[in-house]
């Protein structure tokens, strides 16, 4: 199996354990009625893909940047504290060169989180027409 298909499946292995979490605080295995377990369901997949997406959002956006001034003044900060800022010397272009090699793609979670979302809409839209 290719890499990115291993990463996708893993974010929605994950995300299927937080919808299972979600469904099992809920209560779906016990549900009375056929509307209330379609409900649960879509509470669950709504759960796991809010949480994905938002993930993903901010995953995304420190890699675009926003981060960065932050991340480097703290850096900077704590090797002045060690004492070792003489020994570590770098620059912010140094610092973010480093933060974009290091950088995790978020389109896994950002999908994953779409998938999760759209079936809660599917589940949504069910327990509408009941």
């Amino acid at each position: 199996m290719d890499r990115p298909l291993w990463k996708l499946l893993l974010e929605l292995a994950f995300g299927l354990v937080m919808a299972l979490i979600v469904w099992t605080i809920q209560g779906l295995f016990t549900a009375q009625s056929a509307a209330e377990a379609v409900m649960y369901l879509c509470d669950g997949f709504f759960a796991a893909g809010a949480l994905q997406l938002g993930w993903g959002g901010l995953r995304w956006t420190y890699n675009g940047g926003v981060m960065d001034g932050l991340g480097f003044t703290l850096k900077l900060g704590l090797a002045r504290i060690r004492r070792s800022y003489e020994q570590d010397r770098f620059t912010f272009a140094q610092y973010r060169a480093d933060r974009e090699s290091k950088a995790k793609s978020p389109k896994y979670l950002l999908l994953s989180g779409l998938v999760y979302l759209a079936l809660a809409f599917i589940f949504f839209g069910i327990y509408s027409a009941m």
